[in-house]
């Protein structure tokens, strides 16, 4: 494997938690319309006229194309697959969903070259709707920085803008993630971290890692209609030797404005959003329990599961052997997430969750029976938790079973309503499948359909790497909804 290929790999070994639901429960299975889609675009009720809990709602957000939808980059109502390909040259491909699911051949391909002078690409993100003209917009985060692909009728944009370069001068360590709509002003934002750690890696020859800072960095960039901002709106700053991470965990208490987990010392704080931006002082605290321990980069926002209009979290714990052995899911409330878990999720099939290849994944209602259901990749099986007004059952409802040849399969799942009919669909992304022509591996996409009873066993469609017809090595790897 070439040093660009391992690049990959450890860019999809970070939770791939994508999505945030609608706040709404989802009405049976009826086929969407442009503009009424939630998180898997289905249709969704209208909006309740009034509240039932006494937190002032944000005016802005019954209008907000935030980034609690599905991936459609040219509005016509269909989620669409993104999907990023390694080789000679690093590749982006759009697949535009449609009533036979995604087009075959790539309706776009967008060569990294074209986009910037840094040829590494290292993830890609979809924040939602970045400039807030209602098309969802996708993030290409480089070995240089970040910078956006807005979304447009004809499909992405043919060039970056709103660039946003790696915080501090850092070339290791820096990690940007979605944020969704901190500040309630219809427009998605972006997280950006910097926790650089000097090593020296195992490889051949032997690789050293230098930081040019001795702390950790967090920033918040705010989008506007114009993009993002060209400079952060929030910063901290703390020591190496103590650390702390962050990642997104929606609108929890129901206020308006998406919130931001922070771990430290294996546990969870939150800072609020506001009409001012991020919350300086953390809230309150979550706690493992049973003596686990939490992080924030083990922590997925799953939007809406039980209906009740507040955003809720799961938190893969790490228990004694240093392997996450539970998931705790945390109902979000007019007063935020609760002290203790509102219930545990147990790994699908083995003793632990496998952290490093897993995805958590709010995939909309795949049944039709009103309630967002969550996927959990897991190596080599997805697990599809349903929802419900108690939340996600305790037991994988559907279990997707790696297909003959995969590899990897599960390490990111994408949610949303491909086909139009009402029932949210799921993919997956399998990086390193084997070829059908023999030789190198290459990179797979499996689509699945849902339906009155689930998410089908077997895949619907699948994409094969365009790379492989050419002998290169391909790496595969993808955004859904937001993450």
């Amino acid at each position: 494997m070439t040093p660009r290929s391992i690049d990959f790999v450890v860019g999809l070994l970070s939770l791939s938690c994508v999505g945030c639901a609608s706040r709404q429960p989802v009405a049976s299975p009826v086929a969407s319309a442009p503009g009424s889609a939630d998180s898997a675009g289905a249709a969704v009720h209208p909006a309740p006229t009034t509240s039932s809990h006494s937190v002032p709602a944000n005016p802005l957000r019954a209008t907000s194309r935030r980034a609690a939808r599905a991936l459609d980059i040219n509005g016509d109502g269909f989620a669409d697959v993104v999907l990023s390909e390694t080789g000679d040259t690093d590749h982006i491909h759009i697949h535009l969903g449609h009533p036979g699911l995604v087009s075959g051949p790539a309706s776009q391909s967008i060569a990294l070259r074209s986009l910037s002078s840094h040829d590494l690409l290292r993830d890609l993100l979809h924040p939602g709707d970045v400039d807030g003209d209602g098309l969802s917009d996708i993030v290409v985060v480089t070995d240089g920085g970040a910078g956006v692909l807005l979304g447009g009728a004809k499909g992405l944009a043919p060039q970056l803008s709103s660039l946003v370069v790696n915080p501090d001068g850092e070339a290791n360590g820096v990690q940007f993630q979605t944020a969704g709509d901190i500040n309630g002003d219809g427009f998605a934002d972006l997280l950006g971290s910097v926790r650089c750690t000097p090593m020296i890696l195992e490889s051949f020859p032997p690789q050293r890692i230098d930081c040019s800072t001795d702390e950790h960095h967090f920033y918040v960039w705010n989008g506007s209609a114009d993009g993002l901002a060209a400079s952060p709106s929030f910063e901290d700053h703390t020591p190496r030797a103590d650390v702390s991470t962050f990642t997104a965990a929606g609108d929890v208490n129901g206020d308006g404005f998406d919130d931001v987990l922070r771990s430290h010392g294996g546990r969870l704080a939150i800072h609020t959003g506001s009409a001012r931006g991020l919350q300086a002082g953390p809230g309150p605290t979550l706690v493992g329990p049973r003596g686990k321990r939490f992080d924030s980069a083990a922590t997925a926002r799953l939007g809406d599961i039980n209906g009740d209009q507040f955003d809720d979290i799961v938190v893969f714990a790490y228990g004694s052997t240093g392997d996450p052995d539970r998931a705790f899911v945390y109902l979000g409330s007019p007063s935020g997430l609760p002290s203790r878990p509102s219930q545990v999720l147990r790994p699908p099939h083995k003793h632990y969750f496998h952290l490093g290849l897993l995805s958590a994944t709010p995939v909309g209602d795949v049944d039709g029976d009103g309630f967002v259901d969550v996927a959990v990749g897991d190596f080599d099986q997805i697990a599809v938790y349903r929802g419900g007004k108690g939340g996600l059952e305790a037991k994988p409802s559907w279990s997707l079973t790696e297909p003959k040849g995969a590899h990897n399969f599960g390490t990111a799942v994408g949610p949303g309503d491909i086909d139009g009919d009402g029932f949210a669909d799921l993919w997956s992304a399998a990086p390193a499948s084997a070829s059908p022509t023999g030789g190198d591996y290459i990179g797979h996409a499996y689509v699945y359909r849902g339906g009155p009873d689930g998410v089908e066993a077997k895949p619907a469609q699948t994409l094969i790497g365009a790379a492989g017809r050419r002998g290169d090595y391909a790496m595969w790897f993808a955004t859904g909804s937001p993450r």
